[in-house]
């Protein structure tokens, strides 16, 4: 199958597309894939997966619709025109028609799988296929037995990824699924198994955030998104789960800022805030993560709401406290007062350790080492202080963050070459995690550098990668002054370097690279450096040496 962003020239390579097109010849002569049709065809072969069957079936539609409006048609539910092949079984007639020969070659439990198994919206494991299907009579066994007849009569298709077994069901497959779902009178008793095992998936994630097991945390929710999202939503519907639910989302603070937009993770956090007003712990902590996503998008009135409600609600003693006091000192930062920002870091410091939150600690002290206040050997030793925790609980998403402050830090200190090995490494975390937020700050500074000691060719297109990575509704560089003063800084010297148009060109192309490319594109480059050399790349073990070296760079 094509991929969304696929140019019309290359999409007669893939299989799926040649055979749509082939079999709309036949009942349209002439038909042609076109500028005015491709997005339609492209998004038509991804529903139906590249099933031949299915596009065979979809294509007798476009006889009297358009691709787009026999898509819009499929993508709603709707029924297709007839569709009848004269030199077909009776069988393979209609979308249907294949899909109730299918069902009826299943054994009963196979049917009540199938109907159950709907619900899911994205992939989902055998552990959670065993919570959807759990009813009285059926056994763990029983549920293994059912899927795997269902992959057996394709109606489930399976895969492997981080170490587990994936299920997946076609969308026309999911739909008809749900038809019989809703006609079983189960559909109620079956969304609340969902949602009853992603808030439990939710609450085992909560200890891997921090530790070795994240990345593997991340891509299993993410690859959830669409059913966690359902779960979230059944859970502040119902009173007896609001509070639960309320808690589960703020755990999932770092899955809020990795994997989805930060105004979709305002939503559900100010939904989850307005559905549960009760004070406690559960409560205190999504408002932190919500005034946390705020400070991203440089809400700051919304920060210094939900840390005062913290203050006068908290009822978490040393931790709370510490959560008010970091979100006042980013929003001190954010308004350039510095001195305050490293008071109210200093104190949430306090307060974390005393409490023996470690991960707290970790984050304060990055924020300390952005904030820059003191000698450098101090701010160095924030640096490798938490450096230090985050190899010693073995967690790499917020290292990244880490090293990314500390390389803005050694660049303002005039150690350029140091804060590039510290930016390419930050990146290559990032990209590791798909982490479009911290991979842009570190883009950005990373521009900061080639444009003052390197290529203002690539600087350029390094602000305009940087640019996309943030998407909509996320200021540049989350709007913290000392970080913009530095980017101004940067375009006005690519604009006498490169005039307005050059500069203009750069970041257009700049803005078509992801991650990984950015990351190449870094490492072929050779990063130019201060002294006429290249910055050497740090390896996979240069968290010890990111910390232990700061201390030396630190002069």
């Amino acid at each position: 199958m094509p991929g969304s962003a696929t140019p019309l020239e290359h999409l007669t390579r893939y299989e799926s597309v040649e055979l749509l097109v082939d079999r709309a010849a036949a009942v349209v002569p002439g038909f042609t894939v076109d500028e005015d049709n491709h997005r339609a065809v492209i998004r038509l072969c991804q529903l139906l997966e590249g099933v031949p069957l299915l596009v065979e079936l979809a294509a007798r539609g476009l006889r009297v619709l358009s691709p787009r409006q026999l898509l819009e048609r499929l993508e709603e539910g709707l029924s297709l025109p007839d569709s009848s092949v004269r030199t077909a079984p009776d069988r393979h007639r209609t979308l249907r028609a294949v899909l109730d020969w299918s069902y009826g070659l299943c054994t009963p439990d196979e049917r009540r799988a199938w109907a159950r198994l709907s619900i899911f919206g994205g992939d989902f494991t055998l552990e959670g296929a065993e919570a959807v299907l759990a009813e009285a009579g059926w056994e763990t066994d029983k549920a293994l037995h059912a899927v795997t007849g269902l992959v057996d009569q394709s109606v489930l298709t399976a895969y492997d990824a981080e170490g587990q077994r994936y299920y997946r069901m076609l969308e026309p497959v999911r739909r008809y699924g749900r038809d019989r779902l809703a006609e079983s009178g189960t559909a109620e008793e079956t969304r609340r198994r969902l949602r009853d095992w992603y808030l439990t998936l939710v609450e085992r994630a909560e200890s891997a955030w921090s530790g070795a097991g994240q990345a593997l945390w991340f891509r299993r929710l993410r690859r959830g998104h669409a059913d966690l999202k359902v779960a979230l939503r059944a859970g502040l519907d119902d009173p007896a789960t609001v509070r639960r639910t309320l808690r589960a989302m703020g755990t999932l603070w770092p899955y809020w800022m990795l994997c989805v937009p930060l105004s979709e993770s305002r939503h559900w956090l100010e939904l989850g805030l307005q559905r549960c007003q009760e004070p406690g712990p559960e409560r205190d902590k999504a408002l932190w993560v919500c005034g946390f996503v705020a400070v991203l998008q440089r809400d700051l009135d919304t920060v210094d709401r939900c840390a005062r409600e913290i203050e006068q609600e908290g009822t978490g003693g040393t931790r709370t406290e510490s959560d008010a006091a970091l979100l006042r000192s980013l929003a001190a930062l954010s308004r350039a007062e510095a001195g305050t920002a490293r008071a109210k870091a200093l104190r949430a410091l306090q307060g974390y350790r005393r409490h023996g939150d470690e991960f707290g600690e970790q984050v304060t002290l990055g924020l300390l080492t952005l904030i820059g206040e003191g000698d450098q050997a101090t701010v160095a030793e924030y640096h490798r202080k938490a450096v230090e925790l985050s190899l010693r609980r073995g967690e790499r998403w917020h290292r990244s963050y880490l090293l990314s402050t500390f390389g803005i830090y050694l660049w303002r200190q005039g150690e350029a070459d140091e804060a590039a090995a510290h930016l390419v490494r930050s990146l290559e975390i990032s990209a590791e995690f798909d982490d479009r937020l911290g991979g842009a700050m570190a883009v950005n500074a990373l521009a900061w550098i080639l444009a003052e000691h390197g290529d203002p060719g690539l600087a350029a297109r390094l602000l305009g990668a940087a640019r996309t990575l943030l998407g909509g509704g996320v200021p540049q560089l989350f709007g913290f002054p000392q970080l913009l003063w530095e980017h101004r800084r940067c375009a006005a010297r690519l604009r006498a370097e490169l005039g307005a148009d050059g500069v203009a060109r750069a970041r257009e192309e700049g803005a078509r690279l992801g991650l990984a490319e950015i990351v190449r594109l870094l490492h072929e480059s050779g990063l130019p450096a201060c002294g006429g050399g290249s910055v050497a790349r740090t390896g996979e073990g240069d968290g010890e040496l990111a910390g232990g070296a700061a201390l030396g760079c630190a002069r």
